[in-house]
């Protein structure tokens, strides 16, 4: 099974990936924003520019990877497949486009 292939058949882009992950990690800074040193460390660090810079690319490989490793199963692939169009959902309901 390859996950760009579950991908594709939901007409999912590399955009509405970037989306999800924005989502995952805009969800971690509010977690974050009690713990102001732990933040303000990943950016100083450089952290999170790496993580934004690489917000899509590495996300299909990473995900293809561990399911050929066996560390994410079918459902997982289906599951990740469903978050990432339920985010696209939520963007295009916001108006932020396609």
């Amino acid at each position: 099974m390859q996950f760009q292939e579950l991908l594709d058949e939901q007409a999912l882009e590399f955009d509405d990936i970037r989306w999800y992950r924005a989502e995952q990690i805009a969800e971690e800074f509010i977690t974050l924003s009690d713990q102001r040193m732990d933040l303000t460390r990943r950016i100083w660090s450089g952290e999170v520019e790496r993580r934004l810079r690489s917000l899509g690319e590495d996300f299909v490989p990473e995900i293809q990877e561990q399911f050929e490793r066996g560390l994410l199963d079918e459902s997982d692939l289906h599951r990740l497949v469903a978050e990432i169009a339920a985010a696209k959902r939520r963007r295009n309901r916001a108006g932020e486009g396609s």
